[in-house]
């Protein structure tokens, strides 16, 4: 239960340091500047163990890396190092699932994730659909 409360905890502080970033008149804020007055933070679904797993992930011996390209040309990068656990298991939580940048302004690029990895049933965690927000 105490492993519990730490992480929904460290997700909340977590959403609360995203907010206050996007709301301030930091130059890299995603929300476009005449928007930020207006901005009371993103609105997000409860945090839910049900959608945090640990899991083991079988590698093969002939690995493939898979570059995901996004709308602008990029290539996005993965940060295996803190998604995984002690024991070597991988975290897949959709309590922090979130929407890129190009979600909040034009300026900014989308991943284009392969429609093989497109998921057919809703996911209720992480945050919600930025375009469908009311200003507080």
């Amino acid at each position: 239960m105490a492993k519990r409360v730490e992480w929904e905890a460290e997700l909340e502080n977590s959403r609360k340091d995203k907010d206050e970033f996007f709301s301030s008149g930091h130059p890299h804020s995603p929300i476009p500047l005449k928007e930020r007055p207006k901005f009371k933070g993103l609105d997000y679904y409860p945090p839910n163990p049900a959608y945090r797993f640990e899991l083991e992930l079988y590698e093969h011996k002939n690995k493939e890396v898979i570059k995901v390209e996004a709308t602008k040309g990029e290539i996005i990068d993965l940060e295996p190092e803190k998604d995984r656990t002690v024991e070597g298991k991988w975290i897949l939580d959709f309590n922090v699932a979130y929407n890129p940048w190009c979600a909040y302004s034009e300026e900014y690029t989308c991943p284009l994730v392969p429609p093989e990895n497109w998921l057919k049933v809703p996911i209720l965690g992480g945050e919600k659909d930025f375009h469908h927000k009311k200003s507080k």
